[in-house]
């Protein structure tokens, strides 16, 4: 998301695809023009898993918007990897290439459930649990 007056100056308009860079990388967006955000601040939502332009290449732009991308890589502790600050100072920019296609799901080779599926085994699973407290009394941390 862009305030609509720094949206003016870059030339860019609701729709467009936008190029949001950093000192660490940089990342394709498609930018929503709105007065929801203030001048001079860029507001990015987490976009699709990582996925160079070219593959091997240092500095290559993410096609997909993974903000990591532009963030500093220190991690919010030993245990969890999250995003320490939620910052990052940022450029943006139209963007005047062509647009490769979305590849995230291309050549899946792990196999999906669907969420009825996935309920399904839950449902049975916290099932026996239950059933094996009462019998046994077998006391379960998680």
């Amino acid at each position: 998301m862009i305030n609509p007056e720094n949206a003016k100056q870059k030339g860019i308009e609701n729709g467009d695809l936008v190029v949001v860079s950093s000192k660490r990388g940089k990342i394709l967006c498609g930018a929503v023009v709105t007065d929801d955000v203030r001048k001079d601040v860029v507001c990015v939502a987490e976009g699709a898993w990582y996925d160079p332009q070219n593959p091997g290449e240092i500095g290559s732009m993410c096609v997909h918007g993974d903000v990591n991308v532009l963030t500093i890589d220190k991690g919010t502790s030993k245990l969890a990897q999250g995003n320490i600050s939620h910052t990052a100072l940022v450029n943006i920019e139209k963007f005047t290439g062509n647009a490769t296609r979305v590849r995230c799901f291309q050549n899946l080779t792990h196999k999906t459930y669907s969420v009825r599926a996935l309920r399904a085994f839950f449902y049975k699973f916290f099932k026996i649990i239950l059933l094996l407290y009462f019998l046994f009394k077998i006391t379960f941390i998680f």
